[in-house]
């Protein structure tokens, strides 16, 4: 099927395709995302053949995330929110963790019907859109679910992009977090277009 996406685009004129998989957190995010990314150029517009993705270290998450501790918590939408916060939690002591410093961002929602857990420490798991629509992510060390605002960062978008100026368009929490699972990390596609126009002429 892959192939025959790529045999498309040549049919279309599109030449040196380039794909490869890439991950946000070797785009200077905390955040475990895997994706592939597709570019073509047409062979008129081609300097060189090669192009450089350059990769750069990951922030800190808490470079992202706001410090307030408290407020809505994992108990206010069912048994398996609670289930996998407690999973968490004895998971953590039992590595030798303190759960109010560690910061370990849980998926609330993850594994409904099974013993699975999905969490990682000072690492945001794979931002989905579903949810971050229903703000799944719970942070142990600062004892809330995060917020869309952090969500948005956590996929490269600048402070700037202030959440009054998207709520001005009309937009609700649950919009705004489907939209931040649903988008390419801000720094990857940076990373891809600077790489796609140094090798154009």
């Amino acid at each position: 099927m892959f192939q025959r996406f790529l045999a498309k685009l040549s049919c279309g004129g599109v030449r040196n395709i380039k794909h490869q998989i890439m991950d946000s957190r070797d785009f200077g995010l905390p955040q475990m995302r895997r994706r592939l990314y597709v570019v073509g150029r047409l062979t008129c517009c081609v300097k060189t053949e090669e192009m450089c993705f350059v990769n750069k270290p990951a922030v800190p998450l808490a470079a992202l995330l706001d410090r307030r501790c408290g407020g809505e918590g994992a108990g206010e939408d069912g048994h398996t929110a609670r289930a996998n916060l407690k999973r968490v939690t004895k998971m953590l002591q039992a590595d030798g963790h303190d759960v109010n410093k560690v910061d370990a961002i849980i998926d609330l929602y993850h594994g409904r019907g099974d013993d699975a857990v999905n969490y990682q420490i000072n690492m945001m798991p794979t931002i989905t859109a579903s949810r971050a629509a229903n703000r799944a992510y719970y942070s142990t060390k600062r004892r809330r679910r995060l917020s869309v605002s952090e969500l948005l960062r956590c996929q490269g978008f600048d402070k700037r992009v202030g959440m009054d100026k998207i709520k001005f368009a009309g937009l609700s929490d649950f919009s705004i977090g489907k939209m931040a699972g649903n988008a390419m990390s801000a720094t990857v596609l940076q990373a891809v277009m600077l790489g796609a126009l140094k090798s154009l002429k």
